[in-house]
C-alpha cells in the first residue's frame, strides 16, 4: 500500500503541484470561511438562516407575501425544509444557535461540492473514458464557482441535483436505458424544487436534444417537466393556500432599467470563460455526435445564463451551469489533443483566473475582520434582547435586513423585496432604478408605514440610514439609543 502511495506522488508532475497548491491555498480560504462570524459572506446568506428560524418555530414557512408582514420567499421550499431536516439531526435550534446554523449551511454546502465534482468526473468518463487530469479540472471549477455555492444557500443543493441530471442523461443517450432517463428528470425537477431557475435550463436542455437526436422522449421532456413542477405548485396550493406560481414568479419579477452593472458582469464572465469557449468550438467539428451535442448544448447554456445576468441583483451563481458544461467541454477536448501542448498557456489562463477572483471576489476571510464580526454578532445578540424590551408586541421594522436573524421571535414587518433599491442604497452601495411586475402590493406595503400598523424602526447610527429615514419614512420620529442603534417611533406627523 505504501509503495503504491509513493508511485503515486512520484507520478504527480511539477505543474500538477502547482495546482494541488492552489487547490489547498482555495479550499483553506473556503473552510475558513465556514466558521466565519459574517452573517453575509455573499448572497443575503442572512435571509436564509432567518427563513429556518420561521420555519422552526411557525412550523411552515411561506405567508401571504401581499399581505402582513409582507414576508417574499424567493426560492422553491426544498432547501429550508432538507436543513430543517439536517440541523434537526443534530440537535441544532435555530433560534439559539444561531452562529452554528450558519456553520452548518456552510459545511453542508462544502460537502456538495466535493459531490457536484466527482458527478462532473463521471460524466465526462461516460464521453471518454478514463479521465487523468481530476487535478486541473478541479482547479478551474474552484476558479468559476463563486462564493455563493459555499454559503448557506440553495445553490449547491441545485448545482448537485442538477450534475446528477446531466449525468444520467447523458448515459441515457449513451446506453439506452429508459431508467436513466426518469432519474435524469427525477433529479432536474428535485433541483427546481432547491431552486427555480433550473427549470431554464431543464427545459433548454431537453429543447437542444430533440432538435439534434429528433427523439420523441426529448420533445415531452420540457413539457412534462413544466405539467410536473406545475401540478407539485398545485398540490401544494390546495394543502396550504400557498401559491408559489405567484410568490416566485409574478412578485419576483423585477428588473433594473440600468443595466450597466449587468454588463460589467457578463463581459466578466466572457473574458473569465473565453478559453473554455474556444475548446467548445473546436469540439464542435468533432465526429462524435454526443460530443458535439455537448458542445452545442454549451453555447445555448451561455446564452442562457447571459439572459439570466440580465436580472436584477443576478450575480455569477447564475453560470454554473454554462460552466459546468463548459468545463465537460474542456474535458473532452484535452482528451482529444495532447495537453502537454496547453499545460503552460493553461496555467497562465489559470494565473489569469486567479488573479480576476481576486479582484472581484474578496475572500472577507482574515484576522482582524474575524475579530470585528465576531465581536459585532455578540453585540448583535446583546442589543437585541435590549430592543426587544422597548418593542414589546408591537410591530418592527428593520432596514438592515442583516439584523433579520437576531429578532426571530419578534414581530416584523419585511418588504424590502418590494422596495429592493432602498436596500441596494443602503447595504450594497448600489444604485438602481427597478421596475416591478404590475400590482397593488407596493402600496399597501407602504400604507402601514403611515396608519400606525408599523411602530418602532431601528436603524444604525449612521448618516445613509438616518437620510433613508427622513427620506422614506417621514411619520417616524427619533424616540432613543440603544448604543449603536437609533430606535425611531411613530408619531402620526410630518412635521
Amino acid at each position: 500500500m505504501l509503495t503504491r502511495v509513493k508511485a503515486a506522488i512520484k507520478s504527480i508532475q511539477p505543474v500538477e503541484w502547482f495546482s494541488l497548491l492552489a487547490i489547498a491555498y482555495i479550499l483553506g480560504i473556503r473552510i475558513a470561511g465556514i466558521f466565519s462570524y459574517n452573517v453575509d459572506i455573499e448572497g443575503v446568506e442572512f435571509a436564509n438562516i432567518h427563513f429556518l428560524q420561521l420555519l422552526k418555530l411557525n412550523h411552515h414557512l411561506y405567508y401571504d407575501p401581499s399581505q402582513f408582514p409582507f414576508l417574499l420567499i424567493v426560492y422553491t421550499p426544498l432547501y429550508y425544509y432538507a436543513m430543517d431536516l439536517i440541523t434537526a439531526i443534530f440537535s441544532i435550534d435555530p433560534v439559539r444557535d444561531i452562529h452554528l446554523m450558519f456553520v452548518a449551511g456552510r459545511i453542508v454546502s462544502m460537502v456538495l461540492l466535493f459531490v457536484s465534482f466527482y458527478n462532473l468526473v463521471k460524466t465526462i468518463e461516460l464521453l471518454i473514458g478514463k479521465f487523468s487530469y481530476k487535478i486541473f479540472l478541479f482547479l478551474l471549477l474552484l476558479l468559476f464557482i463563486s462564493i455563493h455555492f459555499y454559503t448557506a444557500r440553495p445553490d449547491s443543493f441545485k448545482v448537485t441535483c442538477f450534475t446528477l441530471f446531466l449525468f444520467f442523461s447523458v448515459r441515457y443517450q449513451a446506453r439506452g436505458s429508459i431508467i436513466d432517463f426518469l432519474l435524469g428528470f427525477i433529479f432536474i425537477a428535485t433541483g427546481i424544487m432547491f431552486k427555480q431557475d433550473l427549470v431554464v435550463y431543464g427545459c433548454l436542455f431537453y429543447g437542444t436534444f430533440f432538435l439534434l437526436y429528433r427523439k420523441a422522449i426529448y420533445f415531452f421532456g420540457a413539457p412534462l417537466l413544466i405539467a410536473t413542477i406545475c401540478l407539485i405548485f398545485l398540490i401544494i396550493l390546495h394543502v396550504s393556500g400557498i401559491n408559489l406560481f405567484r410568490d416566485l414568479f409574478i412578485y419576483n419579477i423585477q428588473y433594473d432599467s440600468d443595466f450597466h452593472i449587468n454588463m460589467i458582469i457578463i463581459f466578466i464572465f466572457l473574458l473569465r470563460t473565453s478559453l473554455l469557449l474556444y475548446f467548445a468550438y473546436r469540439n464542435l467539428k468533432t465526429e462524435d455526435k454526443l460530443i458535439r451535442s455537448m458542445a452545442v448544448l454549451s453555447f445555448v447554456y451561455v446564452a442562457g445564463c447571459l439572459l439570466m445576468l440580465l436580472r436584477m441583483g443576478s450575480n455569477f451563481n447564475y453560470t454554473y451551469e454554462a460552466v459546468f458544461l463548459l468545463l465537460i467541454n474542456a474535458a473532452v477536448y484535452f482528451r482529444r489533443i495532447k495537453l502537454k501542448k496547453f499545460v503552460y498557456p493553461l496555467h497562465v489562463y489559470m494565473a489569469f483566473l486567479a488573479l480576476s477572483i481576486a479582484l472581484f471576489y474578496p475572500f472577507y476571510v482574515n484576522a482582524e475582520n474575524e475579530r470585528v464580526h465576531k465581536y459585532s454578532f455578540a453585540e448583535n445578540v446583546r442589543l437585541a434582547k435590549r430592543i426587544n424590551e422597548i418593542v414589546g408586541n408591537d410591530v418592527l421594522f428593520l432596514p438592515n435586513m442583516k439584523f433579520y436573524v437576531f429578532y426571530p421571535q419578534t414581530k416584523l414587518i419585511y418588504g424590502y423585496d418590494w422596495h429592493y433599491d432602498r436596500y441596494c442604497e443602503l447595504n450594497l452601495y448600489i444604485t438602481l432604478k427597478p421596475k416591478f411586475a404590475d400590482n397593488d402590493v407596493v402600496k399597501l406595503y407602504d400604507q402601514n408605514f403611515s396608519n400606525g400598523v408599523v411602530k418602532y424602526i431601528v436603524v444604525d447610527d449612521e448618516p445613509k440610514s438616518i437620510r433613508q429615514l427622513g427620506t422614506y419614512y417621514p411619520k417616524f420620529k427619533f424616540y432613543t439609543q440603544v448604543e449603536n442603534l437609533l430606535v425611531y417611533k411613530y408619531s402620526g406627523n410630518t412635521n
